[in-house]
C-alpha cells in the first residue's frame, strides 16, 4: 500500500511540475499618466476638436519617455469612441523638433516628433478622443490629448 501511495505522489508531483517555467514573465502592467507629449495637428488642424470626412488622417505633435528623458521608442496612438474599443496606430514618421529639445534643455529629444496617418474609413461616424501610449517593459505611460477627432 506504500509503494501505491509514494507512486501515486510522485505521478501527481511529476505532473504539476511539468507545467512550471522558469521563464515566468510579469503579466502585471502599471500605468502612469505623462504630460511629456502634446497633439499639435489633426488633420492640420491645431483646434481641440476636429471634424474629419471618414479616409486618412494625420496626426502631428510630440512625445517623449518621461521616466528616461530620451524619445519613446514605442509610441502608439489610440483613438477611442463611445464603443470603447480603441483604434491604435504604431510605428508613426519621426519628425525633428528642435524647440522640444531645446525647451527640455535634453539634445536627445530632438528627434521627439511624430506623424501618424491613420485610416479611419471602418470607422462608425462618431466622436474618438486621442490618447498617446508609451509602453515600457512593465509599465505603460498614457498621455491624455485633450483633443478629439469627429468622424463625420
Amino acid at each position: 500500500m506504500n509503494k501505491i501511495s509514494a507512486v501515486g505522489f510522485m505521478a501527481m508531483t511529476a505532473v504539476l511540475l511539468s507545467g512550471c517555467n522558469d521563464k515566468v514573465e510579469n503579466k502585471i502592467v502599471t500605468k502612469y499618466g505623462t504630460d511629456k507629449c502634446f497633439v499639435d495637428f489633426i488633420a492640420g488642424k491645431p483646434d481641440a476638436i476636429v471634424y474629419v470626412k471618414p479616409g486618412r488622417v494625420e496626426i502631428n505633435g510630440w512625445a517623449f519617455d518621461d521616466s528616461k528623458h530620451v524619445i519613446a521608442q514605442d509610441l502608439q496612438i489610440h483613438l477611442t469612441g463611445a464603443q470603447g474599443e480603441p483604434i491604435i496606430a504604431k510605428d508613426p514618421v519621426r519628425i525633428d523638433r528642435p524647440d522640444i529639445a531645446k525647451a527640455y534643455n535634453n539634445k536627445e529629444l530632438t528627434n521627439s516628433g511624430f506623424n501618424f496617418i491613420l485610416d479611419t474609413s471602418s470607422l462608425a461616424p462618431g466622436t474618438y478622443g486621442v490618447t498617446l501610449h508609451i509602453p515600457e517593459k512593465n509599465a505603460l505611460f498614457v498621455c491624455q490629448s485633450k483633443k478629439f477627432v469627429v468622424i463625420m
